[in-house]
């Protein structure tokens, strides 16, 4: 089946990679920059984020195994956005540290 994420590329990839992205800025970015990017506190973003990835996943997998197979794309994911702006976000360094586990 397909599933439709990410429309604003209109691109195809892999879908844990899109997850990845979206786990990593609401699990490990500061309030402030969840406010900028979703328009909602760190509380309500990560009640979305489960409620969101429950329904994704057909809601028959456990969030935490759901999570640790998708955590290493967020990490990726957070590889990228450091070294395009060139600087470490200490927020996201536990997860980048979960690749070196």
């Amino acid at each position: 089946r397909c599933w439709f994420i990410d429309i604003g590329e209109l691109g195809y990839g892999y879908p844990l990679w899109d997850l990845g992205v979206f786990m990593s800025a609401v699990n490990y970015s500061p309030e402030e920059k969840i406010r900028e990017l979703y328009h909602m506190d760190k509380r309500t973003a990560l009640r979305f984020w489960q409620t969101f990835l429950r329904a994704y996943s057909g809601g028959d997998r456990p969030l935490k195994e759901l999570e640790e197979e998708i955590k290493p794309y967020a990490a990726l994911r957070s590889l990228l956005v450091q070294r395009v702006i060139g600087r470490l976000i200490p927020e996201r360094q536990p997860l980048v540290e979960c690749l070196f586990a």
